[in-house]
């Protein structure tokens, strides 16, 4: 894995609540089963900022997601998903994306324009232990959480990942230390828009 590869360009105002520009979010993306919905949860609470998750606001408005798949197919699920991470890029606020959500151009384009944005990265083994540990069935995996379509999503959505994250937080960095790197990089960074680029590969 190369080493993160990333420069600043001017500065901006930042909240005092620890190096976030005024008007915008924290997003968190990643892969599915990466620790995205408790690392928000922990970061939200620490930076004292309000917490939104995309896939719980999903499953408020359309219930389950295999369930809306089924019924109305990915095409629309994925509209409906881009509908609610626009809803949610709010200021002064955390907000965790899907897996997937990133796969959409327009939200990847209201990333860059409205966020600041933390990649928590995994590897394959990782991923798969995950999710084979998690409550909550991944729609990706209805069919059966196989290594091989772990694999594939990771090298697909990866560069996504890379074309709009401000910071990659690596594998390596144990999930005890993932929060305290993340506020090092927010209370010591500044940068206007998609300034900083994180560029990973992740194996």
């Amino acid at each position: 894995m190369k080493d993160m590869n990333s420069t600043a360009q001017g500065g901006t105002d930042q909240q005092a609540s620890g190096g976030i520009p005024d008007g915008r979010c924290i997003a968190i993306v990643g892969m599915n089963g990466v620790g995205k919905s408790n690392f928000g949860r922990s970061l939200a609470s620490k930076l004292q900022m309000k917490r939104i998750d995309t896939d719980v606001e999903f499953r408020k408005r359309h219930g389950k997601e295999e369930g809306y798949i089924r019924l109305h197919g990915w095409a629309a699920f994925r509209k409906m998903e881009e509908e609610i991470v626009f809803r949610s890029l709010l200021p002064g606020h955390v907000v965790i994306l899907g897996g997937g959500s990133v796969e959409s151009p327009d939200v990847r384009k209201a990333l860059r324009e409205k966020a600041t944005v933390l990649w928590l990265q995994a590897g394959r083994k990782r991923v798969q232990k995950h999710l084979k540990a998690a409550k909550v069935q991944r729609p990706e995996f209805a069919k059966g959480l196989m290594s091989a379509t772990v694999k594939v999503l990771l090298q697909e959505r990866t560069p996504l990942y890379g074309e709009v994250a401000h910071f990659a937080i690596q594998p390596r960095v144990r999930f005890s230390e993932q929060i305290p790197v993340a506020l090092g990089f927010l209370r010591t960074k500044q940068f206007p828009g998609a300034a900083r680029r994180a560029r990973n590969d992740v194996r």
